[in-house]
């Protein structure tokens, strides 16, 4: 039937356009990231903001980064039970995290990391066993550094003596070129900085950082999420390139949960980790 006035038609378009946009602004969620304190937590605002802007930007979605004082303090969160929506972690963190706790490794960097214990001039030549009982700085327990320094001196009677008052990676270099400590554990990144140093010992390498959801988060999020970092180096005019250097990374991969198998294990060596 042919409508004379065309105020049905319009009225009904026009509820059909709002309930759309309130589908849209309704959809949009607010999750909180908690990301690893590879950094004090001023400086890890700094580092992590341009990869909070390009989610905030492409996702559809507002995300807030918290960052812990520490990795004590981040430990004692996890182990109590925290499960923030969003995790930026490394993978032995994420593995227990999986485990234990249900969260999904969406992506990664696609770098994988090692550490080396480095050291100066004067103990270039040493060997790993000769380093016990001198001091070489690392981030505190559970940082990734600090699992593989204690995988290098598995034997608790014969270890080094272990300073963990570095807030950030840079910080054990430092205290090894001012020979406050004889050695400091570095990830890959960081030793390829600096050629003065030498690596008596360099770990295995582990999957990139990793970035997890939590099982409250909807598998739409996830997927929308996923989707922006998957594309994040195709950046053509490079207004994201701080995203990915902060993070070491060239660009963002698919995590899978097998790549963190077994990985939970190495936090067994502190305070029940499994």
């Amino acid at each position: 039937m042919k409508n004379t006035t065309g105020t049905p038609v319009l009225l009904s378009v026009s509820l059909f356009l709002l309930g759309g946009l309130l589908t849209s602004q309704t959809s949009a969620e607010e999750l909180t990231l908690v990301a690893q304190p590879n950094y004090p937590q001023e400086r890890s605002a700094e580092v992590y903001a341009p990869l909070i802007e390009y989610l905030n930007a492409t996702s559809g979605h507002t995300i807030t980064l918290k960052s812990p004082r520490d990795f004590q303090h981040h430990w004692l969160s996890v182990r109590n039970g925290d499960t923030p929506d969003l995790v930026l972690e490394d993978a032995p963190l994420t593995d227990y995290r999986i485990q234990n706790q249900g969260y999904t490794p969406l992506v990664r960097v696609k770098e994988e990391v090692s550490y080396s214990i480095l050291t100066g001039g004067a103990y270039a030549d040493d060997q790993l066993d000769q380093f016990v009982g001198r001091i070489i700085s690392t981030l505190a327990a559970p940082s990734l550094g600090y699992l593989v320094l204690l995988d290098a001196f598995p034997n608790p009677f014969s270890q080094p003596a272990i300073t963990s008052s570095a807030t950030a990676w840079l910080d054990g270099v430092e205290m090894t070129f001012s020979m406050e400590a004889d050695a400091a554990v570095a990830p890959i990144w960081l030793v390829e900085q600096y050629q003065n140093l030498y690596p008596v010992y360099t770990s295995k390498n582990f999957p990139g950082l990793t970035l997890s959801a939590s099982s409250s988060v909807s598998d739409e999020v996830k997927d929308a999420i996923t989707e922006a970092l998957l594309k994040l180096h195709e950046d053509e005019n490079g207004s994201h390139f701080s995203a990915l250097h902060e993070l070491n990374a060239t660009e963002m991969i698919k995590a899978e949960v097998s790549d963190y198998a077994g990985y939970k294990k190495m936090l067994g060596q502190l305070y029940g980790g499994n």
